[in-house]
């Protein structure tokens, strides 16, 4: 099961941290949305894992709410895993505008399976 991580470098104030609200993940393939704070705003980077070699399709729906108005970027493509392999996906970059709010939404197809996660900060 793919948990909450939270980590600090003492070199930059980067806070990496990882919490989903999925569906039940597949035995096939598991997803995870992590989340990178930077001084520049957050990295948003989908997560598939496989527990066998496995290939298939994702999508990444992420939507961004604040003072400055409301947007949304979707990003998609194939993967192909190897059994045991945990691979980033992409990376979406937004900005750090105080109070804005984000939520991301993967979702992971393959031939005779789907899972999804989700992300809201």
């Amino acid at each position: 099961m793919i948990g909450r991580t939270v980590a600090a470098t003492t070199l930059s104030a980067t806070l990496v941290f990882s919490a989903n609200a999925q569906t039940p993940q597949h035995p096939a393939v598991q997803c995870e949305i992590t989340v990178v704070e930077t001084a520049q705003g957050r990295l948003i980077r989908p997560v598939a894992q496989a527990g066998r070699a496995i290939g298939g399709a994702y999508q990444l729906s992420v939507e961004t709410v604040g003072d400055g108005g409301r947007s949304q970027v979707s990003q998609g493509g194939d993967f192909s895993l190897r059994a045991g392999q945990r691979h980033v996906l992409g990376t979406v970059s937004v900005g750090g505008a105080s109070g804005a709010q984000v939520s991301a939404l993967l979702v992971l197809t393959w031939r005779g399976g789907r899972t999804q996660c989700v992300q809201r900060l």
